[in-house]
C-alpha cells in the first residue's frame, strides 16, 4: 500500500503526524470542490417535479361558478412537445343540462408556471370544448397550473329572515377550478407546435370525426350482436316448440318456462337494440355536422368564437 504511493514507511508517518495544516488545507480544498460541484449539478437539474403540486386527474369533473349557473370542466388531455416548448390542453363543460351548447365565452382561463415565463392562448373549438396552448416554456418549467372560472354573471339568491319578516341578500361565492399538471408526468407528443386557430380548430374537428366514426362503428358491432343473440333465441324456441307429443308433463312444464324466459330476453335485446339504432342515428348525424363543419373551417365561411388574447403567465 505505501510502495504505491513511493513512500517509506517513515516518510508516511511524518505525513500524518507532522502535515497537520496541510492535510487541514486539502479537506477544505476537497470540500469546496464538492460542494461546488453540487451547486452545478442544482442549476442545470433544477427541480421539474415540484413536490408543493399534485397532478389532476384527467376527466375529472370540477365545479366553476355557483348556482343554476354553475359548470362541470374537465381536462380530457394534456401533452408537451419539449422540442417547440409547447404544452396543450384539451377541456370540456357541460351544464345540469345535458343540451347544453356553449358559444365558448363562458369560461376563462389563466394559468402559471413555477419556473420561468410562458404564453397562454385559449382557443373554442368543437362545441363545449377548449384548447389551451402555452408555448415559450422555459425547458425546465416545474409545473403548470390552470384556473377556470366562470364569466357567466351570477344571481344572489334573496332569502327571507322568519323572525323579521325582512329579506336579505346571501353572497354568492363564484368558485373556481385549478387542475395541475406536472413537467415529469406529462405525456409527450413531438408534433405539438404552435398553430393557428384555424388549424387548432381543424385538428380539434377531425379527432373529433375520428372518434365519432369509432362510436358508428361500435354501435354498428352492437346491433349486428343484438340481432344475431334475438334470431339465435328465436331459434331456440322454435327447436323447443318441436316434438311436444313425445315428451313427459314435466318436460312440457320445463320446455314452457324456458320459452318465456327466452321471449323475455328477447324483449329485453329488442329494447336495448331501439336504444343502440337512437344513438347510431345521432351518432350519424353529428358525422355530417362535423364535417360540415370542418369543410366551413377550411373554406373561411366558419366564424370562429371569440379567443381568449394570449397572455403572459408566471
Amino acid at each position: 500500500m505505501l510502495n504505491k504511493f513511493k513512500l517509506a514507511p517513515g516518510q508516511w508517518q511524518y505525513f500524518l503526524e507532522e502535515k497537520v495544516i496541510l492535510r487541514q488545507r486539502i479537506y477544505v480544498l476537497v470540500s469546496v470542490f464538492l460542494i461546488f460541484i453540487l451547486m452545478i449539478f442544482a442549476f442545470v437539474e433544477r427541480q421539474s417535479d415540484p413536490l408543493s403540486i399534485r397532478q389532476t386527474k384527467l376527466d375529472s369533473p370540477i365545479n366553476v361558478g355557483s348556482g343554476t349557473t354553475s359548470y362541470q370542466v374537465q381536462m380530457l388531455s394534456a401533452e408537451y412537445n419539449p422540442n417547440s416548448h409547447v404544452a396543450q390542453f384539451k377541456f370540456s363543460a357541460s351544464t345540469t343540462s345535458s343540451n347544453s351548447v356553449f358559444t365558448g365565452s363562458e369560461l376563462k382561463f389563466s394559468g402559471k408556471t413555477t419556473q420561468g415565463d410562458g404564453e397562454i392562448k385559449v382557443i373554442p373549438t368543437i362545441n363545449n370544448q377548449w384548447i389551451v396552448t402555452i408555448t415559450n416554456l422555459d425547458k425546465k418549467f416545474g409545473a403548470i397550473q390552470i384556473q377556470v372560472s366562470s364569466n357567466t354573471p351570477t344571481l344572489s339568491p334573496t332569502s327571507v329572515d322568519s323572525s323579521s319578516s325582512s329579506s336579505y341578500t346571501s353572497k354568492v361565492t363564484n368558485q373556481k377550478a385549478t387542475f395541475s399538471v406536472v413537467q415529469k408526468s406529462l405525456k409527450r407528443n413531438k408534433n405539438l407546435k404552435n398553430q393557428s386557430a384555424k388549424q387548432v380548430t381543424l385538428d380539434a374537428v377531425s379527432s373529433e370525426v375520428k372518434s365519432n366514426n369509432q362510436q358508428i362503428n361500435d354501435y354498428k358491432k352492437k346491433i349486428d350482436d343484438a340481432n344475431k343473440l334475438i334470431n339465435y333465441d328465436n331459434e331456440q324456441i322454435n327447436k323447443l316448440q318441436q316434438n311436444t307429443d313425445s315428451i313427459t308433463q314435466d318436460e312440457a312444464n320445463r320446455r314452457n318456462q324456458t320459452i318465456q324466459n327466452l321471449r323475455l330476453d328477447i324483449t329485453s335485446t329488442q329494447n336495448s337494440l331501439n336504444t343502440l339504432n337512437g344513438k347510431l342515428a345521432d351518432a350519424q348525424q353529428n358525422d355530417v355536422a362535423l364535417k360540415q363543419k370542418k369543410n366551413d373551417v377550411e373554406s373561411g365561411k366558419f366564424q370562429f368564437p371569440e379567443i381568449q388574447k394570449a397572455s403572459k403567465i408566471k
